[in-house]
């Protein structure tokens, strides 16, 4: 919406100095513009019910009845002024702006290509003002908006060369207008820019200041090589674990219930993605995503002994974990959004192999009792796991 508001808003003031409303591409262009801009108006008034008109931030009631109403193709009606009304598009950017800020669409990069789109669209309405407050008449209209277009960024930065200075009362107003407006201009755009990095930085701001402490702490006490090794560790592959170093801190301020849905939604994510849950229904996904429980191991830690007994699968969430021979070399490696001893779930046989935790690792654990449950409501997720099985025989008979 911010792209198609402010190229049709920046093409009115050019039509308009150079009279081509009557062109076939203009009117083209306008009524492909128009159509889509009213679609997106369309869209937002659905939105917006009867019951729940009221409840709606006024601003945002201000903003939409405004593009819907420059959203009309004024310019085929034939009256020239009336494309000047197309300015009024730019209401797409500010609404754009404030759908990004208001809580349910938050995006970095749009944020700032949204910031950009509207200082490039200011020095643009500035260069074509210039142009018809002071005219270049023995310019081609190209070198006459490259000249406006350049007076426009020297006059908004303040930096002002003196080749290009206004001829009349009305000119040396603008310019005082715009370099007031720019040196304000430029503060805001600045100031917003370095909220969003820090915004971005700030996790690892204090993920840093944490590990800066954690130091101290083992320098004043003295702790053995060893252990600190294993504590930086531990504490490295929690701050690098997802956002920050604790999911749940972020949304302990929700409902429980609340908490309960995005905790299933993160399971169901990571297993979405493996095959023994292909082709799965998402009431049968989030059956298995809530019967799986978090465990957490450390560095070595057996995950799965030889000869044990099969009565869980494992699911790596976060770190990685080898898998041994029985001569105590590694086999392979599983590694985030692998699973480990599924084929147990059905056989129950003893394990053929050790697996041990390669690094800080956070697995998710399906257990057989869960899993015969979730079965006898969820038939498929036995015969998923059964397909699997028999084609990992026939797999190794081939090899």
């Amino acid at each position: 919406m911010a792209i198609l508001c402010s190229y049709s808003a920046a093409e009115a003031p050019i039509v308009y100095i150079h009279d081509l409303s009557s062109s076939p591409w203009f009117i083209t262009s306008n009524l492909f513009i128009s159509f889509g801009l009213l679609a997106l108006c369309w869209f937002s008034w659905k939105n917006i019910s009867i019951a729940t008109f009221r409840k709606k931030h006024p601003s945002e009631i201000f903003w939409t009845l405004l593009l819907t109403f420059s959203a009309l193709p004024y310019g085929l009606f034939g009256w020239k002024v009336l494309g000047l009304i197309k300015f009024l598009r730019f209401a797409g950017l500010v609404k754009a702006y404030q759908d990004l800020n208001s809580g349910h669409e938050i995006s970095r990069h749009k944020k700032v290509l949204v910031i950009i789109i509207g200082a490039l669209t200011g020095v643009h309405l500035v260069a074509t003002t210039w142009m018809m407050i002071q005219p270049s008449t023995h310019l081609n209209p190209s070198e006459a908006y490259i000249k406006a277009l350049y007076w426009s960024v020297t006059t908004l930065t303040t930096t002002g060369y003196g080749d290009i200075t206004p001829t009349n009362d009305i000119g040396r107003l603008f310019t005082i207008l715009v370099m007031l407006t720019g040196f304000s201009a430029f503060g805001i755009i600045v100031g917003n820019v370095s909220n969003l990095i820090m915004a971005k930085n700030r996790h690892h701001e204090a993920n840093r200041e944490k590990m800066e402490d954690l130091a101290t702490f083992m320098q004043y006490y003295e702790v053995p090589r060893s252990l600190r090794l294993e504590v930086f560790g531990y504490h490295s592959h929690r701050m690098q674990k997802r956002l920050t170093e604790n999911d749940n801190k972020i949304i302990s301020d929700l409902p429980n219930g609340l908490q309960n849905e995005l905790q299933v939604f993160i399971k169901m994510k990571l297993i979405d993605g493996l095959p023994i849950f292909h082709g799965l229904t998402h009431d049968c996904l989030k059956s298995v995503a809530q019967n799986l429980d978090p465990i957490s191991f450390s560095a070595g830690a057996h995950i799965i002994k030889r000869g044990g007994p099969g009565q869980e699968m494992y699911i790596i969430d976060q770190g990685e974990v080898d898998v041994f021979s029985e001569q105590g070399q590694v086999v392979a490696s599983v590694k985030h959004g692998q699973c480990i001893g599924e084929i147990a779930l059905l056989t129950q046989a003893l394990r053929t192999a050790d697996v041990k935790a390669k690094s800080y690792c956070d697995v998710y654990r399906l257990s057989k009792e869960n899993f015969d449950l979730i079965c006898k409501d969820y038939p498929e997720l036995e015969m998923n796991f059964r397909r699997i099985m028999i084609r990992r025989t026939q797999d190794k008979a081939a090899a």
